[in-house]
């Protein structure tokens, strides 16, 4: 992690991310926080000393590597680079233990999205979201399972785009290929993301999408 991201991440300001590695290392980061949410919870306790905190020993939600600077544009990348994905181990073990609802409004900070974009793809209201605050409670496990989804996939168009803001823009902008809708509302779905995430590989190797 560079002195940047450690930083950004200490502070948590609110401000969207620069690049690939500032958004996984806050994510990360993030995730062992809002993991456990529910006061009281059994998993709180049983959480280690892992440098994430996560059960099991300090495992990373967003894994993997070929990290780059933002450029603002797609680019190809040669040969397998693997690049940042969600370890469904730990995204089970958050969804199971329960996840803070302070998540949403964090994704929402460092990407750049609009608050409502995000509680709108994870198909809860703000009401629910202040009740659940107040009260302590995780957040619904459907939700909890849709708030990751959409990490997931700011992540992937991150990675194409180089920063989140730039997958911000994307994702909200309406597309011909989708009869101009965004790709942010037709990933609602199984079938809708399955989409997205095509037309995200074909712009991550050069391809038009």
């Amino acid at each position: 992690m560079t002195a940047h991201a450690a930083a950004a991440v200490q502070h948590l300001p609110p401000r969207p991310a620069e690049s690939l590695d500032e958004w996984a290392s806050t994510i990360n980061r993030l995730a062992a926080r809002a993991g456990g949410a529910r006061k009281g919870s059994d998993s709180a306790g049983r959480r280690g000393a892992g440098q994430n905190g996560m059960k099991g020993g300090g495992g990373l939600l967003l894994t993997g590597g070929d990290f780059f600077p933002g450029a603002g544009q797609p680019q190809a990348l040669s040969g397998e680079a693997c690049g940042c994905r969600m370890a469904p181990e730990v995204a089970e073990t958050l969804v199971a233990d329960g996840l803070d609802p302070d998540f949403l409004g964090d994704i929402a900070a460092f990407s750049g999205l609009e608050s409502r974009d995000v509680l709108d793809f994870v198909g809860i209201d703000r009401t629910t979201v202040s009740r659940r605050k107040a009260s302590g409670s995780a957040l619904p496990r459907d939700a909890a399972v849709k708030a990751l989804q959409i990490t997931d996939l700011l992540t992937q168009a991150t990675e194409v785009f180089g920063s989140p803001t730039q997958a911000s823009t994307w994702l909200t902008r309406p597309h011909p290929s989708l009869d101009g809708e965004t790709p942010l509302r037709r990933a609602r779905t199984p079938w809708g993301m399955s989409k997205v995430q095509s037309m995200l590989v074909a712009l991550r190797f050069g391809a038009a999408a």
